[in-house]
């Protein structure tokens, strides 16, 4: 959706995860107490190219249950969502003043297919934050990674199979979408 966290990943390594948890418990409290800052943040940040064309098509045009799990915090990440038409159909898991779940991206999955057994899961990634994710590589059928970066490297060294993208129009047509037609 945004262009990640990729930065952090030499300084954090494969440690991400406790390094998050520590992240979040410091820095949720900050972004609810500045949720305006964060929120003008989320109004300008830009989205990687077409992405913001392919959720709107995917949840406008073919009703497609999409969520997103970010370990951004949630008035940045709402403010960003807002511009694009059909956001309030998608289910967002980031971290919130009472919700750090979030940071532990693989759990989400879990979760969310127990809550819909019969769901097909689709993955997209880019950085070390993903990373969780590859223990619920069980119920995820089709990993999507941005190209030439850290979810992409570990994704390959796992032998995980997955397809690669840089942008929104990319991951459409991965997903078996032609964007050309979105409206």
């Amino acid at each position: 959706l945004l262009p990640g966290s990729e930065a952090l990943d030499p300084i954090l390594e494969k440690n991400r995860g406790h390094a998050l948890s520590i992240f979040a418990s410091l820095w949720v409290p900050v972004s609810t107490k500045f949720s305006e800052v964060f929120k003008e943040g989320g109004s300008a940040v830009p989205f990687r190219e077409g992405m913001d064309t392919l959720l709107e098509y995917l949840v406008e045009q073919h009703d497609v249950d999409v969520k997103i799990v970010s370990n951004n915090f949630a008035p940045f990440l709402e403010s960003a969502l807002s511009r694009i038409k059909g956001s309030d159909k998608i289910e967002v898991f980031c971290l919130r003043e009472d919700d750090a779940r979030a940071v532990e991206k693989g759990d989400v999955i879990k979760m969310l297919q127990l809550r819909n057994p019969n769901s097909v899961v689709e993955y997209a990634g880019d950085g070390s934050s993903d990373f969780p994710t590859l223990q619920a590589a069980k119920i995820i059928p089709s990993y999507h990674a941005v190209r030439d970066e850290s979810f992409a490297r570990e994704l390959g060294e796992r032998k995980v199979p997955f397809l690669t993208f840089t942008n929104g129009y990319e991951l459409g047509r991965n997903l078996g979408y032609d964007l050309s037609k979105a409206a």
